[in-house]
């Protein structure tokens, strides 16, 4: 939808798509969350719940766990690193590239 609009509003209050692509780019930045912090979330999942870290079955789901916090982690951060892009390259600091042009 935003690759075939060239402005949004009246004649006087014209959006380009720069704009407003950097509007939604500032939005998703504000709600995406922060990356976990492994080791807190870990105690903090092991207090909620009861449970003993040396249990053999918890221990292993803890490993689970940290390994999904990792990919969260990762992902938030390359998603964060995409948005920053973007943004830079409404602004003119880095040049488009194929990659960016894919998002």
């Amino acid at each position: 939808m935003l690759m075939t609009q060239s402005s949004v509003g009246g004649e006087g209050g014209a959006i380009n798509k720069d704009a407003i692509v950097n509007t939604s780019v500032n939005d998703i930045m504000a709600k995406l969350q922060k990356p976990y912090e492994e080791d807190k979330t870990l105690d903090e999942i092991d207090t909620n719940c009861g449970c003993d870290p040396k249990d053999p079955k918890v221990y292993f789901t803890n490993v689970v766990i940290k390994q999904e916090i990792q990919y969260v982690n990762k992902l938030i951060k390359k998603i964060r690193s995409h948005l920053k892009d973007i943004s830079d390259v409404i602004k003119g600091f880095i040049s488009m590239s194929t990659d960016l042009e894919v998002i």
